[in-house]
């Protein structure tokens, strides 16, 4: 899908995921939870490292001025994955709802794609502009549709990946 808008609704698309700061709010937090897990094996230290830090980013963005929404949805997905795991007393249950999420995802794609209305196409559309209009433009459908499969495949990759570990 090349074409003379492109780098406009990549940016477009971008700023709706909360930029590559907002993906870096979501993604480092877990990350850190795994690396304090393993140097420390304590859950609730460990879990508590992950909360704090994503606090952290949600004031920075708060004095910043910027956006706090995707800061605190990162936080409350965070403090409900530690308090997940801190129930059950099992570090890698902290990871228990990504991997519920990455079956629902892959799943939902995978239903919408057969269907011929594939997600990508139902989210990037408001947001570029065109709402539902791509439908009727058959090559574009068909990238989504593509887009769509790939997107199936990242998910069935991280449940092959994340659930035997």
């Amino acid at each position: 899908m090349s074409y003379e808008g492109h780098h406009e609704d990549r940016a477009k698309v971008l700023g709706a995921l909360g930029g590559t700061r907002g993906l870096l709010d979501s993604g480092l937090p877990s990350i850190v939870f795994l690396i304090a897990f393993n140097i420390s094996h304590n859950l609730n230290k460990s879990a508590t490292v992950a909360i704090v830090l994503s606090v952290l980013f949600a004031i920075a963005r708060l004095v910043k001025r910027e956006t706090l929404q995707h800061a605190i949805s990162g936080v409350i997905g965070v403090a409900f994955c530690a308090l997940l795991a801190r129930h059950t007393g099992k570090a890698a249950d902290f990871y228990l709802p990504g991997l519920i999420i990455n079956l629902i995802y892959g799943t939902v794609y995978t239903i919408a794609n057969i269907a011929g209305w594939p997600v990508l196409g139902l989210l990037l559309g408001p947001v570029l502009g065109e709402n539902v209009a791509w439908r009727q433009n058959l090559a574009r459908k068909r990238a989504y549709i593509r887009a769509g499969w790939l997107w199936v495949a990242l998910f069935a990759s991280r449940l092959l990946v994340q659930y035997p570990l």
